[in-house]
């Protein structure tokens, strides 16, 4: 399990936006963990998936990276 960790603003569009591109690269195989920022102004997503090759990990990675939604990636 290999665990990515994204960073945006507390609201449904960056939510929905890590979301789709999950699923789309691992569809229901994957985990979603929140972490709320102390003022409540950022959002945390952990996104925990079981990669078979370095290739996955690069995809989702840049198609993260990619979203307009989506603040940071780690």
């Amino acid at each position: 399990e290999v665990p990515t960790r994204v960073l945006g603003r507390n609201d449904s569009t960056f939510r929905a936006a890590a979301a789709a591109i999950a699923r789309a690269h691992y569809g229901a195989a994957h985990s979603i963990a929140e972490q709320v920022s102390r003022n409540g102004n950022y959002l945390s997503l952990t996104i925990t998936v079981t990669a078979q090759s370095r290739e996955e990990l690069d995809a989702i990675y840049h198609a993260l990276v990619a979203s307009d939604d989506i603040l940071m990636v780690l």
